[in-house]
């Protein structure tokens, strides 16, 4: 790529339950360069401060050889949960003080816009300027990683909600009385169908057969779900009714979500969506199981840019938000 092609750069990061994935984006939409840090707590000033400071450098340093061309025109941060108008709410996979975290990206970034995106419909705004959405009318975007999000996306704009909460998928309730959930329900898909939902299915099924024996692919850590798919591939039972129930509780929400929104596509995105070959079709034959016939035939496909599109949905966010913290 020319380093002097493009006037403007913006930071998109995309903040997880496990990683802060941190991207620079061209303003044609090009990851420039890209890195990764632990996600902690952002509950204390020094925290959020380090965040901040850790984006400013990463900018810095990767532009140190061409400031006199590129610029930080715009700073777009993903966040897992629900964001409102004033702040973030409903934030069951991580924790953060907002208002913390906006002094010290204000202290950063003094003369850049900075905006604030819930997680999802930053990776459904990617997929749409540049993967595999690119020219659907709409689309309905699912990230299966530590937790669920959802995205509603209509001629290439969010739909939000009145509360902001739209697109929640994460919590719709597929069991009744199921498994507690972060948001301070019981049953939610987010308790079968994410990472760690895998990972609590595998290790409740193991122990319901009394089975106390260490085995090599036996998950490292709550959200361990490659190691599930890794034992899926030797043949072992508990790891196949595991991603059964993952496959089964997806096809049933992707369809009651369907049944409401009814979209062009349905995109399924996030760490999880690289074991797609696996679980698709079992997901597609849930869906079709279960939806009403004028959805029946909706595609299902695994995103293209994959844990990429949550920085660059981030980045197209603040390239395309005139508005700043109010």
């Amino acid at each position: 790529m020319g380093k002097g092609k493009f006037k403007d750069m913006y930071l998109g990061v995309d903040m997880g339950g496990t990683t802060v994935k941190i991207g620079l984006v061209t303003e044609d939409g090009q990851l420039f360069a890209t890195t990764t840090i632990p996600t902690v707590e952002y509950t204390t000033e020094s925290d959020c401060a380090k965040l901040a400071w850790d984006l400013s450098t990463f900018a810095r340093e990767n532009l140190a050889d061409t400031l006199g061309v590129y610029k930080i025109a715009g700073v777009g941060i993903a966040i897992p949960g629900v964001v409102s108008k004033r702040n973030p709410d409903l934030l069951p996979n991580i924790r953060l003080n907002f208002e913390m975290l906006h002094n010290a990206m204000s202290y950063e970034f003094p003369e850049t816009n900075v905006v604030y995106i819930n997680d999802a419909n930053a990776a459904g705004l990617g997929e749409l300027w540049q993967g595999s959405a690119v020219g659907a009318e709409s689309l309905l975007y699912i990230t299966l990683g530590t937790g669920i999000g959802g995205a509603l996306i209509s001629h290439g704009h969010i739909i939000t909600g009145f509360n902001g909460a739209a697109g929640e998928i994460g919590h719709l309730n597929v069991l009744p009385d199921g498994r507690e959930c972060g948001c301070g329900g019981h049953g939610c898909l987010e308790q079968y169908a994410s990472a760690k939902g895998v990972v609590k299915s595998y290790f409740e099924f193991k122990a319901e057969a009394g089975d106390t024996s260490e085995y090599e692919h036996d998950p490292k850590h709550p959200s361990d779900s490659l190691s599930v798919f890794e034992a899926y591939a030797d043949g072992n039972e508990y790891a196949i009714r595991a991603i059964q129930t993952f496959s089964e509780m997806l096809g049933l929400a992707l369809s009651q979500a369907a049944c409401i929104f009814d979209p062009h596509m349905i995109l399924l995105g996030g760490g999880m969506a690289g074991s797609a070959d696996v679980f698709l079709p079992m997901v597609v034959s849930s869906y079709k199981e279960h939806s009403i016939k004028p959805v029946r035939n909706t595609e299902i496909r695994k995103s293209a840019l994959g844990n990429k599109s949550g920085m660059i949905g981030a980045a197209y966010y603040a390239l395309s938000k005139n508005s700043t913290w109010e």
